[in-house]
């Protein structure tokens, strides 16, 4: 702000205004402030400029004609207070090389006269400036940024190297004048390479391999504590696919065992990597078969089994799994007789009924698990199972393409008779399973399953519902209703429908 008063006028002159121009020399060029109607009072004008030197001109109007213009004397310092900038990234300052990055800046005190010009800046901390980032406004204040209000940029990280950087607004007044912030934060900006250094220790060790097997199991929403840094996803991505999987842990465990033959060297950026290779080939009549649920060979467990056909090469496989979490509890994951030799296999249980299991071959050979069981799946079964409550939601790496199937196949078919097939153990000391099996033509029935004593006494109940057609697999505890342990001796199991009855035999020997 600047007080501006001409000469008074001589004795008898009339003055009905004033005008005012100001140069930075006194060749010019001028530029007019404006008029002054009422010049016995001074005129203030809000210059925009900070720190500057002016040279100011005036004229006078004595109601018909404007007079000479007239040079002020001397020179006119400014220092007034630059415009308010506050400044905030809208993202994390923590960027990685490719990121788009989103900066706001709010701008108070618009008679201070910042123009388009204004931007932000990464400074290195030896003051050299590497970048500045046009401002845009996102209101409504025209090509000049010449009004309060917040205004953005995006920039895409990689015009600048890899380094630590301040980040300040830079802003222009009227007469050239450069206005500069304070810092207003830091930018660490990385490269992040595909090198298997998943957890950042600068060492590439088999704890990378386990980490990148972990990243697989925990899925995409949580990543395990050894992951932790900005570039875990990117450095444990050896293969350039996209994703973290057990064909990724694979490549970094050999690579430990013998350097140079399996990752890049030196490492290349992940986006160099990325459609740089080759897809992988799809894998043929492959065929991944899930067996139904049937009794496990722990005592009060139902069990599953996925077995290959059709498939002679397998280094590293992922599957996630699906069931049905009303009727099952999943215990454990046991690798079957395919995945015999040096194969690492960790399984985890996701939320909502999801179990996500993965593998590889930790030397440079590969399996041929054709015919043979790859994995056993083992649960507790809740109340009455269904044979088929599990189901193949995902493949990754050697199976991406592979097909899968449920059951035997014959499970649509239901031409089996209603009743009980049998239970396993039996004699039993602990639980023992019990195999049932709905006809077709039996669905929608009453149906009431429960073990009963000698004399037909109710010890206790185990299912009672509509029926479903399918076959079935029900758990006894050895316990009755009141949870009390039941005492040794011969059971009936007893399956109810409403147009007929089925028992079978059990020993509970104690």
């Amino acid at each position: 702000m600047l007080s501006c008063q001409s000469a008074d006028p001589d004795e008898g002159d009339q003055v009905e205004a004033e005008r005012y121009a100001w140069a930075l020399n006194p060749e010019g060029p001028w530029t007019e402030v404006g008029v002054d109607e009422t010049p016995a009072d001074p005129l203030e004008w809000n210059s925009g400029m900070n720190e500057s030197e002016v040279w100011l001109r005036a004229a006078s109007f004595d109601g018909d004609t404007w007079g000479e213009w007239c040079l002020g004397i001397g020179s006119f310092e400014i220092d007034n207070t630059p415009p308010a900038i506050g400044a905030f990234l809208a993202s994390a300052v923590f960027a990685e090389i490719g990121d788009v990055l989103t900066f706001s800046a709010v701008i108070s005190d618009s008679s201070a006269g910042v123009n388009e010009s204004a931007c932000f800046a990464l400074l290195t901390h030896d003051q050299d400036e590497f970048a500045a980032i046009p401002l845009v406004d996102t209101g409504d204040a025209g090509d000049e940024l010449a009004g309060d209000g917040t205004f953005t940029a995006q920039w895409v990280a990689g015009s600048v190297p890899p380094a630590t950087y301040a980040i300040l607004v830079e802003a222009e007044n009227t007469v050239g004048h450069r206005i500069r912030t304070d810092p207003l934060g830091e930018l660490v900006l990385v490269e992040c390479l595909a090198d298997g250094d998943v957890n950042d220790d600068g060492v590439l060790t088999l704890d990378d391999a386990d980490c990148a097997l972990s990243m697989f199991l925990n899925g995409s929403d949580t990543l395990p504590p050894c992951a932790e840094t900005r570039c875990a996803s990117v450095a444990a991505d050896v293969d350039g696919d996209g994703n973290c999987s057990p064909g990724d842990a694979r490549l970094i465990s050999l690579e430990c065992s013998d350097p140079g033959a399996y990752l890049p060297n030196p490492p290349i950026n992940v986006a160099a990597l990325r459609g740089a290779l080759p897809a992988r080939a799809a894998p043929g009549e492959h065929v991944l078969t899930v067996s139904p649920a049937t009794i496990g060979e722990i005592p009060g467990t139902i069990s599953t089994s996925l077995r290959l056909t059709n498939f002679d090469d397998l280094a590293a496989f992922g599957v996630k799994i699906g069931f049905d979490q009303t009727q099952l509890v999943y215990l454990g994951t046991e690798p079957g007789a395919g995945l015999a030799g040096n194969f690492v296999v960790e399984a985890q249980k996701l939320d909502a009924g999801e179990l996500i299991v993965g593998g590889y071959q930790s030397t440079g050979s590969k399996i041929s698990p054709s015919g043979s069981e790859l994995l056993k799946l083992i649960f507790r079964g809740q109340g009455l199972v269904h044979d088929q409550v599990i189901w193949v939601e995902e493949l990754y790496d050697d199976l991406e393409n592979a097909h899968a199937l449920l059951g035997r196949g014959d499970s649509g078919a239901l031409s089996w008779s209603s009743g009980i097939a049998g239970a396993t153990p039996n004699p039993f000391k602990q639980s023992t399973a019990i195999r049932l099996q709905i006809a077709s033509g039996d669905a929608g029935q009453h149906m009431q399953v429960s073990v009963v004593d000698l004399t037909g006494r109710q010890v206790r109940s185990l299912a009672t519902s509509a029926a479903l057609p399918g076959r079935f697999v029900l758990i006894w505890d050895g316990r009755d209703d009141q949870g009390l342990a039941a005492p040794t001796g011969m059971y009936l199991c007893r399956l109810r429908l409403a147009s007929e009855e089925h028992v079978r035999r059990l020993l509970l020997v104690r």
